[in-house]
């Protein structure tokens, strides 16, 4: 399957681009990790965030 043919069959299932899903997933894991406690710096690194001023451009 193509890049474009997953992109499309995926926003069609979906609603959302694969981007914006990963997006989702991280921006919630990070969330979960804040309410366990940790600093909004740690947990925007933890998931992959290079500065935590990046999970704010969602």
């Amino acid at each position: 399957m193509s890049r474009a043919v997953f992109h499309r069959k995926f926003k069609q299932a979906t609603t959302i681009s694969p981007i914006q899903f990963v997006k989702s997933m991280r921006l919630n894991h990070a969330a979960m990790k804040i309410a366990g406690g940790i600093t909004v710096s740690e947990a925007a690194q933890d998931v992959g965030y290079v500065s935590p001023s990046q999970s704010k451009r969602m």
